[in-house]
């Protein structure tokens, strides 16, 4: 006789995965409740964590960084206090693959270029290793494939460097494409964004960086929308670990790449800010009448 109401969805980084199910925390937000169901308790608490918007600040810069990210031995995700975040490479299905820390002294990786939505934290963005070098303002373009704009380009978006002396860049898509989080859903490992008026007819078409085909964009949907998918390798995104709070105390910090060389300097590049939200999400629960709930021992 026992039922449990609606959970709430909490959208955005870090609750739910690319492809829609739950991610690591998201499983966690979800057990909590449930566990607190079961136990008799008529509500819960659960902290989130928020990254905003916002650019982050640019890197230091010193110490001066090699410019190929194939000079890196390893590359990992985290807050200042550690914690397992991690890129995962996004395949058909549900398949989530980790990055490994060695891939772009293994790939023998140029850059990184990080594809951003409107209203989007870098953290929630897509990430897309390349085998070409970046500069600043250097332009991602659409090449017409079909219709009255065939063989025409259009520019996506420029390159903006999260340092001038290491190729990670960042090329904001909201003048063309419109999306508030980046959706994978039903395109394999294609990124899927909504096209604005007048730059459907654009669409289908190549997309390049810099001279270099990078990314294939598919013919409209019904929707209108899009789907950019990689001509070479995969995808990434930022994959959240189960355990999201900081320490005591901690409301803020940095969500940043650190590289390091095999000889073991490091570069660290922050790529989003995060905040403790000022609330709480307050889940209170309509138990069913009888419930025994399950009795922690002592």
């Amino acid at each position: 006789g026992l039922y449990v109401t609606r959970l709430p969805k909490v959208f955005g980084t870090p609750y739910w995965a690319p492809k829609g199910h739950n991610a690591p925390p998201g499983n966690r937000l979800v057990a909590e409740q449930f566990f607190a169901v079961l136990t008799g308790r008529e509500g819960v608490a659960l902290p989130l964590l928020r990254l905003p918007p916002q650019e982050p600040a640019r890197g230091a810069q010193a110490p001066a960084p090699a410019r190929a990210l194939r000079a890196y031995a390893r590359g990992v995700l985290g807050r200042e206090e550690g914690g397992p975040w991690r890129f995962t490479e996004i395949h058909r299905g549900t398949i989530i693959r980790d990055v490994p820390a060695d891939y772009f002294r293994a790939r023998g990786t140029e850059s990184l270029l990080i594809l951003k939505g409107e209203r989007q934290s870098l953290a929630d963005a897509a990430f897309y290793p390349v085998g070409a070098p970046l500069r600043e303002g250097l332009p991602l373009t659409v090449r017409a494939a079909a219709g009255p704009r065939a063989g025409e380009e259009l520019v996506l978006g420029r390159v903006a460097l999260l340092r001038p002396d290491l190729n990670i860049g960042v090329v904001d898509l909201r003048a063309v494409l419109r999306s508030g989080q980046p959706d994978f859903s039903g395109t394999g490992d294609g990124l899927v964004q909504s096209v604005r008026e007048p730059f459907r007819r654009f669409f289908p078409g190549v997309v390049s960086l810099g001279g270099h085909r990078i990314l294939q964009a598919t013919p409209l949907d019904a929707k209108g929308r899009t789907a950019l998918s990689p001509t070479l390798g995969r995808l990434w995104r930022i994959y959240a670990p189960a355990e999201l709070m900081p320490g005591p105390g901690r409301q803020g910090g940095t969500l940043s790449l650190t590289l390091t060389t095999a000889a073991g300097r490091r570069v660290v590049v922050p790529l989003s800010r995060w905040r403790r939200a000022r609330r709480d999400l307050e889940v209170v629960f309509d138990l069913p009448r009888g419930l025994r709930p399950i009795r922690r021992p002592l």
